[in-house]
């Protein structure tokens, strides 16, 4: 009988435990027809899937999260909000994969490439920048930006990466080789995934083996720092 009983209360709990986060799954999608109906023009059950549990429920939020996010940087622009409605593939396709999210620092640049997306002032978002932010981490961000931080516009020049991500430096035409330091094994490998995105390039050695001590701003990567940048 006693096992019986705290089936029962266990039973309970999870019925409440249930009930609130269906509640809580009614709040949040009626804040979603605000925050949302400026990036998407589909009615809202296209998302409704998503609310099917705990796990989806917190993606869910972070979406609403991520439209809040994108409102504010709008206003910070002076806007009251999207200018530009960008395709549903693209809208779907960042909030689908900026749910997902955990790194604070990576949440940022979803925030804002999702601002971007929506304001007509802005270059429009091409589905291959979602698919690249979706493979990198926080530190190939921090590095392509201070890469794209050096060039400060310039074309075709080199970037030494020894002391990436902290600061860079461009080589000049002519300078002694002897700067030429291998960066670090991290710092090695995140440039390894930057170049086979393309979005920087790097020399290579008679063999056939990439050398990163200096790299190259590549126009793709250029075109995705501006896309993600605040």
């Amino acid at each position: 009988m006693t096992e019986e009983i705290e089936m029962v209360k266990e039973g309970l709990k999870l019925g409440q435990e249930v009930a609130k986060v269906g509640n809580q799954a009614i709040d949040v999608t009626t804040k979603a027809g605000t925050f949302l109906s400026g990036y998407i023009s589909e009615p809202l059950k296209e998302f409704s899937g998503m609310i099917t549990d705990k796990i989806e429920y917190r993606r869910w939020k972070n979406a609403i999260s991520m439209a809040e996010e994108a409102q504010n940087i709008l206003e910070q622009r002076g806007l009251p909000g999207p200018t530009r409605q960008p395709p549903f593939k693209i809208a779907h396709a960042l909030l689908e994969s900026g749910s997902l999210e955990e790194d604070q620092e990576l949440k940022k640049t979803w925030n804002s490439l999702l601002a971007n997306s929506s304001d007509s002032q802005r270059e429009e978002v091409l589905r291959a920048y979602i698919s690249i932010l979706e493979e990198m981490g926080s530190l190939e961000v921090k590095v392509l930006n201070k890469i794209y931080e050096t060039v400060s516009g310039k074309t075709n020049v080199n970037v030494y990466t020894a002391l990436l991500p902290e600061s860079a430096e461009i080589a000049s035409a002519g300078e002694d080789k002897k700067k030429e330091k291998n960066p670090s094994e991290e710092i090695n490998l995140a440039l390894a995934l930057l170049c086979r995105q393309e979005l920087i390039s790097s020399s290579v050695t008679w063999v056939g083996a990439r050398v990163f001590s200096t790299v190259q701003l590549e126009p793709l990567g250029r075109k995705f720092v501006e896309a993600c940048r605040y």
